[in-house]
């Protein structure tokens, strides 16, 4: 039986789009699986459980956080740079393992390709987003070196690689393209959900939930990434006329990001607004459960155009109407008055009016399709499937 080891940045007590969906594929594959990871989890936050076990998967916390002269700048750089591969290699040499799979991040990539190499092990890398586009937003003073430093490394990684995962079709277009490999040494595994979990069948915990945050019978909702990317500067601009025509309808915004302060702004103003910085991951279903809309109002980018976001499939599950803008990663799943509703994306008359003529619209049987939609081809035993299938022909 093959063994597979992962080196991604992250993962539980950590909950974001990649690791949810890491544990989704991997705990859905008969292998044993090591993943090797960083024991931060962000804002200086650390793991002390140095090992844990999620059934077929080991987790091992490498510490690679830079203490005293080594976490200032510009020493803090090198360290980041030369140390923590050197970390994560001697982490990954004294494991057993048939087959190496990375995921973007250039630290670990590095590592990935150097152990490799090394061991004579076959690789894999998987991108989760186009990491061009990040680069490119963080070149500014000091991130400058560390974005060309970030590019370079991926490209370098991918010379030895053995096969790609990307989650879309769009992004495997466009990893094609930019790193010229060949289509046929891309495959693409998508997203899933676990519709056991992802369920409508919480009524009474959500009816207990719209009293307690005093929500109106109308909720319109958005969850995730508070930030640009996904759209929240156009969605507080259309929040005010929207309330100005429907003074009965709530808003209910979680996450964080950089543009937060916008959402907390609108809710001090506005008493139909409310926002929660976060809520636990095993409570999504319930919250998804009380909304009569999910609203991801994406502008068109690099990023939007190819990923396709876990929160679509998550909500689609709990027979919930989405809203979206037409971006590709998006309209590659909702087909229009079908499993959905689409805008024209970047176009904030379009947006405020679908949302208003939805507010009005019986949406129950569109919920329905939605589910079924994910119940037939996005659930993560059968993304599993294929990625087994990836694994069976390199092991």
């Amino acid at each position: 039986m093959l063994k597979i080891l992962h080196l991604v940045s992250g993962f539980f007590p950590l909950y974001n789009g990649t690791t949810t969906r890491l544990y989704g594929l991997l705990s859905n594959i008969p292998y044993e699986t090591i993943v090797i990871t960083s024991n931060e989890i962000g804002s200086g936050n650390v793991v002390k459980l140095k090992e844990e076990c999620f059934g077929n998967i080991t987790v091992k916390r490498v510490p690679l956080k830079a203490y005293g002269i080594y976490a200032k700048a510009p020493i803090r750089y090198i360290h980041t740079i030369y140390q923590r591969p050197k970390m994560l290699f001697n982490s990954v040499r004294s494991e057993e393992f048939d087959i190496i799979h990375a995921h973007e991040s250039s630290i670990f990539l590095q590592s990935a390709k150097r152990s490799s190499v090394k061991l004579n092990k076959p690789l894999i890398i998987e991108f989760h987003a186009v990491r061009d586009e990040y680069v490119a937003i963080s070149r500014i003073g000091r991130f400058f070196a560390m974005s060309l430093y970030e590019k370079r490394k991926i490209k370098d990684a991918l010379k030895p690689c053995n096969h790609v995962i990307t989650l879309t079709p769009q992004l495997k277009d466009w990893i094609s393209n930019r790193y010229k490999i060949k289509k046929d040494k891309i495959t693409v595994v998508p997203n899933g959900v676990d519709i056991t979990i992802f369920t409508p069948k919480h009524m009474e915990k959500t009816e207990e939930l719209k009293r307690r945050l005093k929500l109106s019978n109308t909720v319109v909702m958005y969850s995730g990434a508070i930030n640009q990317i996904n759209g929240i500067n156009d969605f507080a601009t259309v929040i005010p006329s929207i309330i100005n025509k429907n003074p009965n309808i709530s808003f209910l915004f979680i996450g964080r990001g950089t543009e937060e302060g916008k959402i907390i702004t609108l809710s001090k103003k506005y008493t139909q607004v409310n926002y929660l910085p976060m809520v636990p991951y095993s409570d999504m279903p319930i919250y998804y459960q009380l909304c009569d809309l999910f609203v991801i109002p994406r502008p068109s980018s690099i990023s939007t155009e190819t990923i396709t976001p876990l929160k679509l499939f998550e909500v689609m599950a709990m027979e919930k109407p989405v809203l979206g803008s037409n971006v590709g990663g998006i309209a590659e799943i909702i087909k229009h008055g079908e499993n959905g509703f689409l805008f024209e994306k970047g176009n904030l008359e379009s947006f405020k009016n679908t949302l208003l003529e939805l507010l009005d619209t019986d949406t129950n049987q569109i919920g329905k399709n939605a589910r079924k939609m994910i119940v037939d081809n996005y659930t993560w035993d059968k993304s599993a499937k294929i990625l087994q299938k990836v694994y069976e022909g390199l092991g």
